[in-house]
């Protein structure tokens, strides 16, 4: 990366620990688009009680000729709009899994691997 990575936190706890993680998985990212110029990352948590302090992950980077953008939320909603329901009730709440921010963070890193993929294939193909 030609600047530096901008990691930033809001309402979670321990951010040193995440922050590494964060960017060892930005410089994962490296091997699937080596031309990556700028990179932001910034991790959010809900503090709202009726949504159960969810985790919100917003990932940025700069690549020539484009911008990729990932927002990824920890939701249980996808899941129950898929089975016909449409409201969200107390014993919907989602697993503690998804209320990490680990994983939270994982999942988005995993939509950024696969949007650069698919620009670094887009490329290839012009």
């Amino acid at each position: 990366m030609q600047t530096p990575p901008t990691v930033t936190f809001r309402g979670v706890r321990y951010p040193e620990r995440l922050e590494t993680d964060v960017r060892t998985r930005l410089a994962r990212l490296e091997r699937y688009h080596p031309s990556i110029v700028s990179a932001r990352v910034r991790i959010d948590q809900s503090g709202r009680h009726r949504e159960g302090n969810r985790y919100r992950v917003l990932i940025e980077l700069g690549i020539p000729g484009a911008d990729v953008i990932v927002a990824h939320d920890a939701s249980v909603k996808p899941t129950l709009l898929a089975r016909g329901r449409r409201r969200t009730l107390k014993q919907d709440e989602p697993n503690s899994h998804h209320r990490r921010a680990k994983v939270a963070i994982r999942e988005a890193f995993e939509a950024a691997k696969r949007r650069l993929q698919e620009q670094a294939r887009k490329r290839r193909d012009k």
